[in-house]
């Protein structure tokens, strides 16, 4: 194997500091959210500010991850690390509607044994208790007819996600000013998008029509563009990805939509 370079064996250092920082975010998350438990009881008072910590606790650790690349679904392709953020998605995405409050999304609020059988499936890819914990059995296939239904349902859902909050940040550009009220709004709607992915486990199937890593990816970087835009530390608020760099992820998105035809 050819030496790395100076300039590799940082970006492989920085990329390797990420990935531990993300692990460890990931322990947070899993003790965190098990006490707060969103699903089973309400938020409120400190129980609101815990989780609204979390959040923002994802969010910053997760965009230092981003910056390494250690995010990116066609770099990072080790399933256990994809799994790992999926989870870390699913606890975020949420806190974010069990905060919001709408009954409607109360369904997609991730529950402890939903949280516990995703936990379980991680300690199989990672060979702990191996002949013990097993991997979670596929769900049954859909029929062809109902699985066209719900892919439309799903390609809604993402065209609506990714032009609202497309919309939002050209808007903040241009202006200048946070919409408080609009921000929630789209954070709230991403959030509804990215969970109904990875409560339905499409994205595989949706690749007929889009290959949806990339965009949705996308979507998580928005959430948390709003997240830490939305904070009130001052800190955080500072780490929030600018909207130049923001474009720029959002220019290879769109022009992978158009030659899929989507």
């Amino acid at each position: 194997m050819d030496r790395l370079s100076d300039e590799e064996r940082v970006a492989l250092e920085r990329l390797t500091e990420a990935l531990e920082d993300l692990g460890e975010t990931f322990e947070e998350a899993v003790s965190t959210y098990a006490s707060l438990d969103p699903r089973g009881q309400e938020l409120e008072g400190e129980a609101r500010l815990d989780a609204q910590g979390l959040i923002e606790r994802i969010a910053e650790r997760w965009r230092q991850a981003e910056l390494t690349g250690a995010t990116d679904p066609r770099v990072a392709d080790d399933p256990q690390a994809q799994q790992i953020l999926l989870l870390l998605g699913a606890f975020e995405d949420s806190l974010i509607l069990a905060l919001a409050g709408d009954p409607r999304h109360r369904h997609l609020v991730l529950s402890p044994d939903e949280a516990i059988e995703r936990m379980e499936e991680l300690a199989a890819l990672s060979d702990l208790d191996e002949g013990f914990v097993q991997p979670r059995a596929a769900k049954a296939p859909k029929p062809a007819e109902a699985l066209t239904r719900r892919l439309d349902v799903l390609d809604d859902l993402l065209n609506r996600a990714m032009g609202e909050a497309s919309g939002f940040f050209l808007d903040l550009k241009r202006d200048g000013e946070l919409d408080e009220h609009a921000a929630r709004e789209r954070m709230e709607e991403l959030a509804v998008c990215l969970r109904t992915f990875d409560v339905d486990g499409l994205a595989a199937a949706f690749a007929e029509r889009l290959y949806v890593a990339p965009t949705l990816a996308l979507l998580r970087t928005m959430l948390h563009a709003i997240v830490m835009r939305l904070s009130e530390d001052p800190d955080r608020r500072a780490q929030a990805i600018p909207l130049s760099e923001l474009g720029g992820r959002i220019a290879p998105v769109v022009e992978e939509w158009k030659a899929a035809g989507v």
